[in-house]
């Protein structure tokens, strides 16, 4: 039978709740992990076994003293985890500003200022490849691969730190790499759309009986779902080049 003492006991339990602060920020802003399908209490019991591995596993001396934390500590705990789930979720805005781009370009921003009504502010083509991009991460892992970083970070960064390249300067690049893959994502589809309006224009032109407004929008909309049909054997290759500057920044090389 195995006998824990109160003051064991307690110092678990303080370790524990140091190691919740982290994971409810790295929850909180990290892509799959704080996806809207989740339920709530699920998600709240997967940060509690989550900080019971932690606390379990994690050496006593990465998580400091937790029972003399300041404010301080604290706040700089759910910054590391913020941070960590915030590059990964820059990650995901290529995919995001891909949609963005190609949902302006076919024409279907009406359906945001349908969505207003309903609760949502998403495009459809921006939802389509936000789809894509999970179903890639759950199918590389990639879920596993944040908790395993989150759970090193611990190691790296100990307890009431913070890693010297959480800097502006690194989160921007990140942000920057982000928008040039999205944009160089894109790119193909809309110089496909750019052509498809330019033919109807010079319809138009050539016959004005045309009804370029009653057909030009089927037409539109057809030639961005092609494009984006041609575009799905590029998307693995893309998503490895948005996720790997991120995977590389949270392992927190000091």
């Amino acid at each position: 039978m195995l006998n824990f003492s109160e003051i064991a006991l307690m110092a678990f339990a303080q370790t524990m709740t140091v190691a919740l602060v982290r994971l409810s920020g790295f929850f909180l802003t990290a892509p799959l992990l704080s996806m809207r399908g989740v339920p709530r209490r699920a998600r709240a019991l997967i940060i509690l076994v989550l900080a019971f591995v932690v606390a379990s596993t994690v050496e006593s001396t990465a998580m400091g003293a937790p029972g003399q934390a300041t404010i301080a500590q604290v706040a700089a705990e759910f910054a590391v985890g913020t941070l960590m789930g915030f590059a990964v979720r820059m990650a995901y805005l290529a995919f995001d500003l891909a949609g963005e781009l190609l949902s302006q370009q076919a024409g279907l921003n009406f359906a945001q200022a349908n969505g207003l009504e309903l609760g949502s502010r998403e495009l459809p083509i921006g939802s389509l490849l936000g789809l894509f991009a999970t179903a890639i991460g759950f199918a590389t892992n990639l879920h596993l691969v944040l908790i395993e970083a989150l759970v090193e970070s611990y190691r790296v960064v100990p307890f009431g730190s913070l890693p010297d390249v959480a800097q502006p300067a690194a989160l921007m690049a990140l942000v920057a790499h982000a928008l040039r893959v999205g944009t160089l994502l894109a790119l193909p589809a809309l110089i496909f759309l750019m052509i498809a309006n330019m033919l109807q224009a010079a319809l138009g032109r050539a016959s004005p009986q045309f009804g370029q407004f009653a057909v030009g929008f089927s037409v539109t909309i057809v030639v961005a779902l092609a494009a984006l049909l041609l575009l799905l054997p590029a998307l693995g290759a893309q998503y490895d080049a948005a996720v790997r500057p991120a995977l590389e920044l949270i392992r927190w090389t000091r």
